[in-house]
């Protein structure tokens, strides 16, 4: 089966997002272990769940 553009674009969506959460999952690791800043913690948390969020709509969009 062969798949349109739009569900293309929509797997490349899916994938860029995928790849920034495990990065900003990356960087909260890191900040929990080293840095004490209450504030950028809950920054990273917000934009992880912002992109799991957008994740989950394209998926449901597929």
């Amino acid at each position: 089966m062969e798949l349109d553009n739009v569900a293309l674009d929509s797997l490349r969506e899916v994938q860029i997002l995928i790849e920034l959460v495990m990065a900003n999952a990356f960087v909260y690791h890191a900040c929990r272990i080293k840095a004490d800043s209450m504030c950028f913690k809950k920054q990273i948390e917000f934009r992880l769940a912002v992109f799991v969020i957008l994740a989950i709509g394209i998926c449901e969009d597929l």
